[in-house]
C-alpha cells in the first residue's frame, strides 16, 4: 500500500459513472419530487466526495469545474426536512444540526470548485495557473465563509454537552476550510518566483504575508486533529484525513527541528504527541497509515540534510533591502522562527515549502528539476563551492525525542 493511496479515487469514479447512467446530475429535471431529492443528494453526495477527495491527494477532481453547474446552490434545508423527528439516530435538534452541516459543506464545495487543486506548477508551466487578484478573491470568498458559519455551525461544537457527531463533523468541515486556504498561500508563495525576475525583493511582504497565513493555516488543522484526538473520535475520521494530518505533521517536525526547551517548545511538542496519537490511531484502521509516516519521516530527513535548516548564526538581525527585522531574540543562538528564514533566505525557505507540498502530492522528494529555475541550486561537483555544506546536522532535543519514537514506532523491518 502507497502513500495516498489512490483506490478510493477508483470506488469513486465508479459511483459517479453509475451516477451519470441514472441522470443524476439532471435531478431537477424529474417530475417526481421524491426521485428528485434521492437523485440530488445522490449527485451532491458525488461532488462534494469528488472535490475533498481531491484537496486531500492533491489531484485534478474527476468531475470537471467547468461540466459542474453551481447555479444550484446544493443542499437547503428543505432537502431534508422530512427526516427531522422521524431519524433513529439523531434527536430532532442534533439532525437539524447535522443538516447544516450539509448545507456548509455543500457552500464550501461550490468555493473549491474554483480553486486548481492539483499540485502547482513547479517548471513555471501555465497549467491551471491563478493570477492574484484570483487568488485574493479566492481567499476572500473562504474567509467569508468561516464568517458565516462559525457563529450558527462552529459555536454549538465547542458548547459543553455538544453531539460528538456536531463535534466530529464541525472539526472535518473546518479541516477542510484550512486545507484550501494552506493550497492557496502555497499558491501565494511560489508565485512570487518569475523565471524573468528571480526572486525579486519587491515581493518580500506577500512571501512573509503568505509564510504567516500559511503557518495559521497549519495550526488550524492542527488544532482541528487534537480537538477530535482529546474527544476519542479520530477512529471516525475517514481515510483522506491521513493526507490532511501529514501536512501539520511535516511542518511541526521541520518547527522542532529549530527549537530547543523553551516556552514555544512546550506547545509544539504538545503538538507532535497528539500528530503521533492521530497517526496511531490511522494505524489501527488504514492500511496507508504506516507508509504515510515513512513518507513524512523522509519529507524531513530531505530537508534536513539537503535544504538546511538554519541556526540563529546564519542570520542578520535586519534585512539589507526591506529593512523587515528578524524579531526573534534568542538566548542560546540556535532559536529561530519561519518568519526570520521568509525575511533573510527565502530562496531555501521557497524550496521548503515547495519540497513539502510536492512530496505529500507525489509520494516522493523533488528532484533540482522539479524547482522553478531561480529555485534551483547548483548541481553537486559543477561548480558548487558550499554545497556540500548546506546539510544540516545538527539536531534540537525536541526534535531527536520526537523522530526517535517515529522511527522505532514505524521502522522498516525490511530495511
Amino acid at each position: 500500500m502507497e502513500f495516498n493511496d489512490r483506490s478510493a479515487t477508483y470506488w469513486l469514479g465508479i459511483s459517479i459513472h453509475y451516477a451519470k447512467s441514472i441522470n443524476a446530475y439532471r435531478y431537477n429535471e424529474s417530475p417526481d419530487q421524491s426521485e428528485r431529492i434521492y437523485l440530488k443528494r445522490l449527485w451532491w453526495c458525488c461532488v462534494l466526495r469528488d472535490r475533498v477527495l481531491a484537496l486531500a491527494l492533491r489531484q485534478a477532481p474527476l468531475i470537471s469545474p467547468e461540466a459542474f453547474d453551481v447555479s444550484d446552490r446544493g443542499f437547503v434545508f428543505g432537502d431534508f426536512a422530512h427526516e427531522v423527528g422521524s431519524s433513529r439516530v439523531y434527536e430532532a435538534p442534533v439532525k437539524k444540526a447535522m443538516i447544516q452541516v450539509a448545507i456548509v459543506l455543500c457552500d464550501l464545495g461550490i468555493i473549491l470548485n474554483d480553486i486548481p487543486l492539483e499540485p502547482h506548477s513547479t517548471t513555471g508551466r501555465k497549467k491551471s495557473q491563478l493570477r492574484p487578484d484570483q487568488i485574493k478573491a479566492l481567499v476572500s470568498k473562504l474567509d467569508n465563509w468561516y464568517q458565516n458559519t462559525y457563529v450558527e455551525f462552529r459555536t454549538a461544537s465547542l458548547s459543553a454537552g455538544a453531539h460528538d457527531s456536531i463535534i466530529l463533523f464541525s472539526n472535518v468541515v473546518y479541516t477542510y476550510y484550512y486545507a484550501a486556504k494552506a493550497l492557496l498561500y502555497n499558491y501565494i508563495l511560489l508565485s512570487t518566483v518569475s523565471c524573468d525576475d528571480g526572486i525579486s525583493p519587491n515581493h518580500d511582504r506577500t512571501r512573509l504575508e503568505g509564510q504567516e497565513n500559511l503557518s495559521h493555516c497549519v495550526r488550524g488543522i492542527t488544532e482541528n486533529l487534537t480537538e477530535l484526538d482529546n474527544a476519542g473520535l479520530v477512529k471516525y475520521l475517514p481515510i483522506t484525513f491521513i493526507s490532511f494530518a501529514a501536512t501539520p505533521f511535516v511542518w511541526d517536525l521541520l518547527q522542532a527541528q529549530m527549537l530547543n526547551y523553551d516556552d514555544r517548545a512546550q506547545g509544539l511538542k504538545r503538538n507532535l504527541k497528539a500528530h503521533l496519537d492521530v497517526m496511531g490511531g490511522f494505524s489501527d484502521l488504514y492500511e496507508n497509515a504506516d507508509s504515510t509516516v515513512k513518507c513524512v519521516k523522509h519529507i524531513v530527513e530531505h530537508v534536513r540534510t539537503k535544504e538546511s535548516l538554519p541556526q540563529r548564526k546564519d542570520f542578520a538581525q535586519e534585512h539589507p533591502q526591506t529593512g523587515l527585522n528578524s524579531q526573534t531574540q534568542s538566548q542560546d543562538g540556535g532559536v529561530i522562527t519561519w518568519r526570520d528564514f521568509v525575511i533573510d533566505d527565502p530562496q531555501r525557505y521557497l524550496r521548503i515549502v515547495l519540497t513539502v507540498e510536492y512530496s505529500l502530492a507525489h509520494g516522493h522528494c523533488p528532484s533540482e528539476a522539479d524547482f522553478p529555475r531561480p529555485l534551483r541550486m547548483p548541481q553537486p561537483g559543477i561548480d558548487t563551492p558550499g554545497w556540500e555544506a548546506l546539510g544540516s546536522s545538527v539536531d534540537t532535543n525536541l526534535f531527536n525525542e520526537v523522530f526517535d519514537d517515529i522511527i522505532i514506532s514505524y521502522s522498516d523491518p525490511d530495511a
